[in-house]
């Protein structure tokens, strides 16, 4: 079965049956929606209908309705706009929706002919979902004060009838002092509240993703940090589970500001508690043949949070090694190498006396939720390839790695007078300094001015592709951007370049990142700076295989022409590979009409469905990769 139902029983025998059809237009099931159908007006029924299309374009089932009002609530979904519900020929909208409709005399009324509403769903939990310490509102002791004063009211009732009866001293004593805790505790909250009504709006904004002003939080948390504390990181961790460019500017403009915050450690056996489905999903990934227990936490925990393991606890990190190379751990008995893996008992015991600052935390956050997206990325990409022959072909391209730099750097008479510049014995300084500044500023001067006709020649190798955000309405850069538009005839069609000059021209400061990781590592010719292969560079998204290995065809050309205009020089096929980030990589020598010699650029191909994801993907890793909350 490509779908999971569950009916209610016992409706089919005496009612009329209607068809309810679950579709997603793109045909690779729903990423996290569910459809539930329930009578209008009656909480406590239990619904009529749950399903998820899990995979396919639909699916049918049979629903036996009685004449009343019913409300159908589909869920929210990674792709909203590919989900739709048919009842009975009235389809919904995308997800996330909700309707109500109305049957009488066995026949479906038209959508909104009830006038209820629907049960509001979200999005299934996906296996990075996390529970966090943060409060899901903020002003949570206001429900506490209410629900008290209720309870006051009924004291206060039974106070009166208890006084009115012939009830002894004793039962009367103690409805007048569990009445008088009841007023104590009242005023107390409220006092609390009172005091401290800023706070709670201010955390109200954080969690709403509202603009507000740091010395106002600053001066809120020289009072009381937890609260608002608790708040930015549940913010913050909701925007790398599912970022967007909203969300992380945010989180790069107001949040990761707030250095106090990040700087604060929290226990790290809470932390992980507190995440407890994320970490048993991380677990379940370790395979099953996971290694030592240091390796394990390494696979487990990456360098997003440090792990210092316990010396005081019951179990030593031995104990688990001695466990791990009989194949079982202990209190789990001899078995497959599989039950010598960590479990969550084991996890929390080996970080019982460790302490993580929230920012690690957060990165840690991000890391389980990249691994998440990650994984869709995959199914996505087994699904991409399932078209054949077009899929097999894709599998089967070989990599080609060879030694790959920009050219116009290693011009012998460019060379010749950096180095005069000068004298021998401040040369090796000389050199580097020009490689992080003046080098980098060239070899962006040169891809500039080779942007024109590289943008004019990717558009003659793929006639009548789509601009990336422009042709679609959606903006560039939107991870979840409608790049899907309609299918069309020639190949060319069916897909979009990704070639705007702010985004196709790398920055000279991100040039300047990659040489001083060059420089380190040591190694190669100077100048560093020719190692940078993506100066200029470019992507196209195709919507299909067939698409896909037409744009790669001609791209790549002519193999043995060593004088056509864009030659390729190394190719990496992650997408055959079925690794991340599922794409095929092209380095290539491009001769533009300025230059007197090529150009080292880089072309990624990316199936749609899998560029979709990955701008989420590479934000959650900007997360990761920061040593720090200013380098988000």
């Amino acid at each position: 079965m490509r779908a999971r139902f569950l009916v209610l029983a016992g409706l089919r025998a005496a009612s009329p049956c209607f068809d309810v059809v679950l579709l997603d237009s793109f045909g690779d099931g729903w990423q996290g929606a569910a459809v539930v159908v329930t009578r209008a007006k009656d909480a406590l029924s239990p619904p009529l209908l749950v399903g998820q299309l899990a995979s396919g374009y639909s699916e049918t089932v049979e629903l036996c309705l009685a004449d009343g009002c019913y409300d159908v609530a589909v869920g929210d979904d990674l792709y909203a706009s590919e989900v739709s519900v048919v009842v009975d020929g009235r389809a919904t909208a995308g997800a996330p929706s909700n309707a109500s409709f109305a049957v009488e005399a066995g026949r479906v009324g038209a959508w909104g002919s009830c006038a209820t509403r629907a049960p509001t769903l979200t999005a299934a939990p996906s296996a990075s979902a996390r529970p966090t310490a943060a409060p899901s509102h903020p002003c949570a002791e206001i429900v506490l004060v209410e629900s008290l004063a209720y309870a006051m009211l009924w004291f206060l009732a039974l106070y009166a009838t208890v006084s009115e009866t012939r009830a002894g001293d004793s039962v009367k004593a103690a409805c007048s002092a569990a009445l008088f805790v009841f007023v104590v505790a009242v005023c107390g909250l409220t006092r609390h509240i009172k005091s401290n009504e800023g706070d709670f709006k201010l955390g109200d904004a954080i969690l709403r993703r509202e603009p507000f002003a740091a010395a106002k939080f600053e001066a809120a948390t020289s009072r009381s940090s937890k609260l608002l504390y608790d708040c930015v990181s549940h913010a913050a961790s909701e925007i790398v589970d599912a970022p967007d460019p909203a969300g992380m500017a945010y989180l790069r403009n107001h949040l990761v500001a707030l250095g106090s915050v990040w700087e604060d450690r929290v226990a790290a056996a809470e932390a992980c508690r507190a995440r407890r489905d994320a970490l048993e999903a991380q677990l379940a990934r370790l395979g099953g043949a996971p290694g030592p227990p240091e390796a394990q936490l390494a696979r487990l925990f990456g360098d997003a949070a440090p792990v210092a393991v316990s010396t005081r606890r019951r179990r030593s990190m031995e104990d688990l090694r001695a466990f791990a190379r009989r194949g079982a751990a202990p209190d789990r008995g001899p078995g497959s190498p599989e039950q010598s893996a960590l479990g969550f008992g084991d996890v929390l015991e080996l970080v019982a006396e460790t302490t993580w600052s929230r920012f690690e935390v957060l990165r840690l956050d991000a890391l389980w939720a990249m691994n998440g997206t990650s994984e869709v990325m995959a199914r996505r990409c087994a699904s991409f390839l399932a078209a054949e022959p077009w899929g097999s072909d894709l599998r089967g391209l070989a990599n080609v790695e060879a030694p790959a730099a920009q050219p116009p750097l290693y011009r012998a008479d460019l060379l010749a007078a950096l180095d005069g510049l000068a004298t021998a014995r401040a040369r090796p300084a000389h050199r580097a300094a020009l490689d992080r500044g003046c080098l980098a500023e060239l070899l962006r001067a040169l891809a500039a001015a080779s942007y024109g006709d590289f943008e004019a020649h990717l558009r003659r190798l793929v006639p009548g592709a789509r601009t990336y955000g422009a042709d679609t309405g959606a903006a560039p850069g939107s991870p979840l951007a409608a790049v899907k538009p309609p299918p069309a005839r020639a190949w060319g069609a069916r897909c979009a370049l990704k070639c705007a000059r702010d985004m196709s021209v790398k920055a000279a400061p991100r040039m300047t990142a990659k040489i001083a990781e060059a420089c380190e590592g040591g190694g190669g010719d100077w100048p560093h700076c020719a190692r940078v292969t993506d100066a200029l560079r470019a992507s196209v998204l195709c919507d299909d295989a067939e698409a896909f290995w037409h744009c790669f065809r001609a791209i790549r050309g002519d193999p043995a022409d060593e004088a056509q205009t864009l030659r390729v020089v190394r190719l990496r096929n992650k997408l055959g590979a079925g690794k991340t980030p599922f794409n095929l990589h092209v380095n290539g020598l491009f001769r533009p009409t300025a230059l007197a010699d090529p150009i080292l650029v880089e072309i990624q191909i990316w199936a749609t469905p899998i560029m979709a994801l990955n701008d989420v993907s590479h934000a959650q890793y900007e997360v990761v990769r920061a040593g720090a909350p200013g380098d988000i």
